[in-house]
């Protein structure tokens, strides 16, 4: 095993996107032109930008499996709506519903992958909205690229393709009986860990605090996975292939990460 050269305190609760305190303070986006000085950016322009940036990252890396990338504004809603009702057959007041839930808990996302569960595994390209919040706490340009080319990419690719878990294609039916909770948490282990090899590898040069908040979650999902791996097949053959091992170094009293070494 490869020793990860990073490691988070025990029990650290990093909030890289958690609420703002009333003492926080952040920078604002960098914005993509210039703007006269004393000119109010206007709200309708952010958005714009935003929106362009995030286009401009899927067609740099040369995502695949995206039908759209989404920034979460109002602004925007009818955009979701069209592509929801396009490549899934989504009825506009569902695709409202939806939109509603994800505002009235905005400031828990950062981003989402939408992909209908019947859908899973068939070839389908997934949709992602990208939520003000991973704006609010960016402090490095990478910071965005990571979560959206190294994260929620992956969920778009399992999506398309389907995983297999201890032999075992898993379909929509095979995911029910494991359950939504741990099928989430184990999609969510697999991009955590595909964003730890990218910046481990040199490929993705985040901010300190983008990448304790990864290690962090990285730690949590494989702890919480790691209790139910006894007693289920699915969630041990998840962990088996989980690139990182979470060790505690009574030395310094820390939990490292180790990468497994594959066998070839």
């Amino acid at each position: 095993m490869k020793k990860l050269l990073c490691s988070v305190v025990l029990g650290l609760a990093v909030g890289l996107f958690s609420c703002k305190s009333k003492e926080e303070k952040y920078d604002a986006a960098p914005l993509l032109f210039s703007v006269p000085i004393g000119a109010p950016v206007q709200e309708d322009t952010l958005v714009q930008e935003r929106q362009s940036e995030l286009e401009d990252i899927i067609e740099e890396h040369k995502v695949p499996y995206i039908a759209d990338i989404i920034y979460f504004d109002d602004a925007l809603k009818g955009r979701y709506a069209s592509v929801m009702k396009k490549e899934y057959g989504t009825e506009e007041q569902i695709s409202a519903n939806f939109w509603k839930k994800f505002h009235e808990n905005i400031l828990k996302y950062v981003c989402v992958t939408i992909m209908p569960r019947h859908l899973v595994g068939k070839g389908k390209d997934s949709i992602i909205l990208v939520f003000p919040t991973a704006y609010d706490k960016k402090e490095s340009p990478e910071d965005l690229v990571s979560f959206i080319v190294d994260h929620e990419a992956v969920h778009a690719k399992d999506n398309a393709e389907g995983i297999t878990l201890s032999g075992e294609r898993m379909t929509p039916e095979t995911i029910d009986k494991l359950g939504n909770k741990r099928y989430e948490a184990i999609m969510e282990l697999r991009a955590y860990g595909h964003q730890l090899m990218q910046i481990e590898d040199g490929k993705r040069k985040v901010s300190q605090i983008c990448m304790d908040f990864i290690v962090h979650m990285y730690c949590a999902i494989h702890r919480r996975l790691l209790f139910r791996a006894q007693t289920d097949k699915h969630v041990m053959s998840a962990i088996e292939q989980a690139p990182y091992l979470p060790m505690l170094d009574l030395q310094s009293k820390k939990l490292v990460l180790y990468r497994v070494e594959k066998p070839k």
